[in-house]
């Protein structure tokens, strides 16, 4: 259950921020193409976090990764809820993304070294 929970981080984070983004353009008085580097950046940056931190996680071990991961998805949220302008909401949407990333290479990694092949498949499907 626990693993399920950490795979909802990125859906979570995408699904409670996309429906502010209208409002985002008259809140920062910034161009709407601007805004939208907040969600295109997270959908680039929630893959590299991934592909950096799942062999940090085999060579270093999951829990320090996954707990790295989880400070700086939880710093990040709580720094975009404090936001100033709409390069600093860029800035923390981005390291936000490379946490999410790092705790669902963790997960993933934790499912493939626990469960048998038959058995992963109904995890990753429950988990994604």
């Amino acid at each position: 259950m626990l693993l399920a929970v950490t795979n909802i981080i990125c859906p979570l984070s995408l699904d409670m921020y996309t429906p502010a983004v209208p409002e985002l353009p008259a809140q920062f008085n910034a161009a709407a193409s601007v805004v939208n580097l907040t969600i295109s950046g997270f959908y680039l940056f929630f893959p590299i976090g991934m592909l950096l931190f799942g062999p940090v996680c085999d060579r270093v071990g999951r829990k320090p990764v996954l707990v790295g991961g989880l400070v700086a998805f939880s710093a990040g949220s709580v720094a975009c809820a404090a936001i100033w302008s709409i390069e600093a909401l860029i800035l923390f949407r981005l390291i936000e993304a490379t946490g999410a990333g790092a705790v669902c290479a963790v997960s993933t990694a934790i499912i493939k070294d626990r469960f048998k092949p038959e058995r992963r498949t109904a995890l990753f499907w429950f988990c994604r």
